[in-house]
């Protein structure tokens, strides 16, 4: 029996929504017990760096609240997103942000900003 090895995924919120994780096996958001303040804020802030582990072949999403609130419902947009990854790494050989944007509806033009960064932690072997 082989055992998968894991990766580490350090990051700071900065007043950002929680990283979304998706695998074979589903997805699911980061929780953080409480979210940084907004860069800027204050300038002698130094946001809180936060470790997860995350196994191989696994879809990191990183995203701007503008993202889940884009028609003003954060719930809803939460379980859309959710999907939106799913989706993703489903399409794994398409550019998963543009997967994320599309099922999003976030190509057209929108109240708040919407910023999404996706990478992908390498397959085993």
């Amino acid at each position: 029996a082989c055992s998968a090895r894991l990766r580490v995924l350090a990051w700071a919120s900065a007043g950002h929504p929680p990283p979304l994780l998706a695998t074979g096996g589903g997805a699911a958001y980061l929780e953080i017990a409480a979210a940084d303040l907004l860069l800027g804020v204050d300038d002698g802030l130094v946001p809180e760096l936060r470790y997860a582990e995350v196994p191989p072949a696994t879809l990191i999403v990183l995203y701007t609240d503008g993202v889940t609130e884009h028609d003003r419902n954060p719930l809803s947009g939460a379980d859309q997103l959710h999907a939106a990854a799913l989706l993703a790494y489903g399409a794994g050989a398409r550019p998963s942000a543009s997967v994320v944007e599309e099922c999003m509806f976030l190509s057209h033009l929108n109240r708040d900003d919407a910023a999404i960064l996706t990478l992908w932690t390498a397959h085993e072997g």
